[in-house]
């Protein structure tokens, strides 16, 4: 009774499916799961939360919390940072000049001393040169100046002499220049030392108490941090490459986010105003 109700477009389906072999049928039943298997995999794609989605949304915060945490750190150190460096112009064991503005550009560290410094200078450089090489080894450059405080007896020959054979960085430029260049310079560091008698000028033998610091200027020419006899070789190392690091990464930051998020900067007023208040520039009262 029941195939009597059949109508022959029913029939001849059902009899169709009976004709087909196995194969087919299995064929067309592994087809519709993978088609299904594939709609499933779009529709997750289409949800708003997928491993794609949320990678990129953790990527994102990282990168805001490494920008955050270096642009506090940058903040930090303009805050505390003392009121050093200015122009200097000298010049080198050849004569030549060399100024302030022609090492912009480029990583400095400043040493100021001088040629007959019997332990404290030579020891100070070795140190200075041990650093600099391990920071080269990491791929961060350092062009190391070296400034007297004492242009009468070092001479352009005398520190050529000096630093050709002392076993210095290969790298260091030596400075020299007359009383007032030398003079300018050391007051734009607030660099202390003693001044000979004429006694002592008379006879050449002579020492001279000065601060025993190293100062590291950023490719902009603005001082960045300084560097004292009682730290290590390792201490001073790990404090250069941080330093270096975090402004090289602000400054990335800096090159591609909007103005309005850059790192805070000074205006020439306030560079001005600051100029104006270093000691050297103060007028009398």
């Amino acid at each position: 009774m029941r195939n009597a109700r059949l109508t022959p477009l029913r029939l001849a389906r059902s009899s169709s499916s009976r004709m087909l072999p196995r194969t087919t049928v299995a064929a067309m039943s592994t087809s519709a799961d993978g088609s299904s298997a594939l709609s499933v995999a779009a529709q997750r794609l289409r949800s708003p939360v997928t491993w794609i989605s949320a990678s990129a949304t953790l990527g994102a915060l990282y990168g805001l919390y490494q920008f955050q945490y270096t642009r506090q750190l940058t903040t930090q150190r303009m805050a505390g940072r003392p009121d050093l460096g200015g122009d200097f112009a000298l010049v080198d064991w050849d004569g030549k000049p060399v100024s302030s503005k022609d090492l912009v550009g480029k990583w400095v560290l400043l040493y100021f001393g001088f040629t007959k410094c019997p332990d404290i200078c030579p020891d100070e450089l070795h140190k200075v040169t041990a650093v600099l090489k391990r920071l080269e080894n990491q791929g961060q450059s350092i062009q190391p100046v070296f400034i007297t405080i004492d242009p009468t007896r070092d001479t352009k020959a005398r520190l050529k002499s000096y630093f050709e054979t002392a076993g210095f960085h290969p790298r260091f430029i030596a400075l020299t220049g007359d009383d007032a260049a030398v003079k300018k310079a050391c007051r734009a560091y607030r660099v202390y030392f003693t001044k000979p008698t004429p006694e002592e000028i008379k006879r050449g033998d002579y020492l001279l108490d000065h601060s025993i610091i190293s100062y590291l200027v950023d490719p902009e020419g603005e001082f960045a941090d300084y560097y004292g006899k009682s730290l290590t070789e390792d201490e001073m190392f790990t404090r250069v490459g941080k330093l270096m690091g975090d402004w090289e990464r602000q400054k990335w930051w800096d090159s591609v986010l909007p103005a309005f998020m850059a790192t805070p900067q000074m205006t020439e007023g306030q560079k001005r105003a600051a100029e104006a208040a270093k000691p050297g520039n103060r007028s009398a009262a």
